[in-house]
């Protein structure tokens, strides 16, 4: 049979492909398929066809004012269960012949479907209504008593249903509240458009600037841009105390269409502890090569980065100089800014004023005892853990110690030419300011690390109108150094004898600004951690910069009538 079949089937096939070309076999499949999808699409639409979706969907509100209603929910009692009979409807309202046909709903406390079992709903489980633009035929014709409720009434369907409506409504509707009487209304906003945004931030950047920062007094400034005026109304808030920040608020305004438009914008004065480091002129003759800076970097100067043996610095924080270029410490060098500047850097930004007196800061400092000490001759200073501090002087070389108060900060001063040398383990907030200089004759370090406890309550302040100074190699003796606090030096930071010792690291946990900088290698490579806590926080009455930065802006419009 098999063969017959194919000696009849054959000769009628290799007829078939030897006449059949390109043009007949694209044709025929595209035939087959457009068939095969045609009927792919009418099976899904058999199996999913629902008579129910042909039935008309219509939603009608209507919202009568609460006086003019007297009618309660239907089938809902003040407790919130199902009643057996519906409500009876005032007089005023007019009632279809299609709901006076309508059946009267069961007592039971469930519903029923026509021909299928019923399911009582558990009386300790509260059921959840479906809002009132859920439901199929909803018509709010009439209002409740209660004017924060609505009556929502079920619209009779055209067509039949298995599905009683009334009884649905009767046994799910809950009272829905029109408002909340917690909610309050805000004021409307609108986002800044971006040239719009942009213009006025740097408009008040500029105003900013110009306001002396002695003399903090609100101020109000006007100006016309765009065919639009402006009026910014600024604020200042002194420090609370000493370890917060100057605050200022600046509001702008402008009118239009009979509203006005009010923006807000908060601004804080930087501290020099801010920065990672912060230098006002970079000496020529030094070059940064081995060094890692992790945090913000500024300098008022061009500075100088070398790449001698491969090895380059790196600067994981913003870097900020008002030059306009890098120099490089050899001719021929090649500097790939991607891997040295991983934040990125701006060059012929804004100078940013170093102080030429920080006496101002201080010269309040001895009114109590309590929280200050006072130097006028060389002194040497350890830290211990437990709280307090020892303190010998060149006339004096017995020791004594002082307890460092607990909640309050304390400060040691050195007047005149009084050299103060410091070293230990730090517990609590301390300040130490000297008119001459600052020595560091060992590692000094918090008794609480920050990297560690985050909430380390422990903060060192070295600020010196003159120098602050590493001690030669035979009084910090060999090995790394670790040095955990802010530092600013009017004058020179300095690393003496830094072509003697064997090669370490200098490791400094907090920032350091300073007037200039000596040359730390060969006896230091230099590490410099950001103390986050400082973006926060400062060292207590440690100095302020001249520069405001803002740090809050919404960059939205909120409007308001015209008063």
């Amino acid at each position: 049979m098999r063969r017959w079949f194919r000696k009849f089937t054959d000769p009628l096939a290799r007829l078939f492909i030897q006449r059949m070309t390109f043009r007949h076999a694209l044709v025929l499949s595209l035939a087959l398929h457009l068939t095969a999808l045609g009927v792919s699409a009418t099976l899904v639409a058999l199996i999913r066809f629902n008579d129910e979706s042909l039935l008309p969907k219509r939603l009608e509100f209507s919202f009568l004012p609460a006086q003019e209603s007297s009618a309660a929910m239907i089938g809902i009692q003040p407790t919130g269960t199902a009643s057996a009979q519906p409500a009876s409807l005032p007089e005023n309202v007019p009632v279809s012949p299609d709901e006076e046909s309508l059946p009267e709903a069961p007592a039971q406390d469930h519903l029923n479907f026509e021909g299928s079992l019923t399911d009582p709903l558990p009386a300790e489980r509260p059921f959840e209504a479906p809002l009132a633009t859920d439901l199929p035929g909803a018509n709010l014709t009439e209002a409740s008593p209660n004017p924060n409720f609505l009556d929502v009434r079920p619209e009779p369907s055209p067509l039949h249903s298995t599905f009683d409506f009334r009884e649905r409504m009767t046994r799910s509707l809950q009272r829905i509240p029109l408002y909340d009487e917690g909610l309050r209304l805000s004021p409307a906003s609108i986002a800044i458009p971006y040239k719009q945004r942009h213009r006025i931030q740097k408009k008040i950047e500029k105003l900013v600037k110009k306001l002396p920062i002695e003399a903090f007094q609100d101020t109000v400034i006007t100006w016309e841009e765009g065919g639009q005026n402006y009026t910014a109304e600024i604020e200042h808030h002194p420090a609370p105390d000493e370890s917060q920040f100057d605050r200022m608020v600046v509001t702008v305004h402008r009118e239009e269409g009979g509203k006005r438009l009010s923006t807000q914008m908060h601004f804080q004065r930087l501290a020099f502890s801010q920065f990672a480091q912060f230098v006002d002129y970079w000496d020529p003759q030094v070059s940064i090569h081995d060094d890692e800076f992790d945090g913000r970097f500024h300098t008022n100067s061009p500075f100088i980065i070398s790449g001698r043996g491969g090895i380059y610095p790196r600067f994981r924080g913003k870097v900020t100089t008002t030059g306009y270029s890098i120099a490089p410490s050899a001719r021929f060098f090649f500097l790939n800014t991607d891997s040295v500047f991983v934040e990125g850097i701006e060059t012929g930004v804004d100078i940013i004023h170093f102080p030429r007196n920080l006496q101002e800061w201080f010269q309040n400092l001895t009114d109590d005892d309590s929280l200050a000490i006072v130097f006028d001759r060389e002194t040497w200073i350890t830290f211990h853990p437990n709280g307090t501090f020892s303190w010998r002087t060149v006339d004096s070389p017995k020791s004594r110690n002082v307890r460092l108060p607990v909640e309050n900060a304390f400060c040691i001063l050195g007047r005149g030419n009084a050299k103060l040398h410091v070293k230990g383990v730090v517990c609590g907030r301390v300040l130490v300011y000297s008119m001459k200089k600052i020595i560091i004759d060992g590692s000094i370090t918090y008794a609480r690390h920050p990297a560690i406890d985050r909430n380390s309550p422990d903060y060192l302040g070295l600020v010196s109108e003159g120098a602050i100074e590493i001690a030669p190699p035979k009084v910090t003796g060999p090995g790394d150094l670790h040095i955990h606090a802010a530092i600013l030096a009017k004058g020179y930071f300095r690393v003496r004898h830094f072509y003697s010792g064997s090669p370490a690291t200098l490791y400094i946990y907090g920032s350091l600004s300073a007037g200039s900088l000596t040359a730390t290698e060969p006896r230091y490579a230099t590490r410099i951690t950001f103390d986050r806590r400082l973006e926060k926080r400062r060292p207590p009455y440690f100095p302020m910069t001249d520069r405001w930065e803002l740090i809050d802006w919404d960059e939205r419009w909120w409007t308001s009538s015209e008063q």
